[in-house]
């Protein structure tokens, strides 16, 4: 059996389709309302892009992330600890942050999964806040996937 060979402008075109592909898969997803809170996903977020995101926001955010990204988007730009209700980390229960971030920030939560974090958030939710759960590193498909399905479960009640 004879392999086809792709022309240089087909292989462009396919790593083209891919990029888009993947773009589309990493970027920020709104999920509607849940709890009266409207609902976003995003894998993968740039530091910039993340602290750019919050502050376009209209209602102050809970943001239930992992420890990293939650932290290198702070040293980014501070200024965005202004726009934050919440933050709740789903993967470090014991966690270290600076004190002039802990004192801008109403409720900073350390849990260790998911499930457990949303369980929290439970207790700030609030109208007119944002929801933002961001995932990157090893399983973040699975647990972006996870969090859908627990918001689409909880908008069918």
């Amino acid at each position: 059996m004879m392999e086809k060979k792709l022309t240089s402008q087909q292989q462009l075109l396919l790593a083209r389709q891919e990029a888009l592909r993947a773009e589309k898969e990493n970027s920020l997803r709104a999920l509607g309302k849940m709890w009266g809170m409207d609902v976003f996903t995003w894998i993968d977020p740039y530091p910039g892009s993340i602290s750019s995101t919050i502050h376009a926001f209209p209602f102050p955010v809970i943001w239930l992330g992992r420890k990293e990204d939650v932290l290198s988007t702070f040293i980014e730009d501070e200024s965005i600890l202004d726009q934050i209700s919440a933050i709740v980390l789903y993967d470090s229960h014991a966690f270290t942050i600076q004190d002039q971030w802990l004192d801008r920030i109403e409720n900073v939560v350390g849990t260790e999964t998911i499930q457990d974090g949303i369980e929290m958030i439970k207790s700030f939710k609030a109208p007119q806040t944002i929801l933002l759960f961001s995932t990157s590193g090893e399983g973040k498909t699975d647990f972006r996937s996870d969090f859908e399905t627990y918001v689409k479960m909880t908008q069918g009640q």
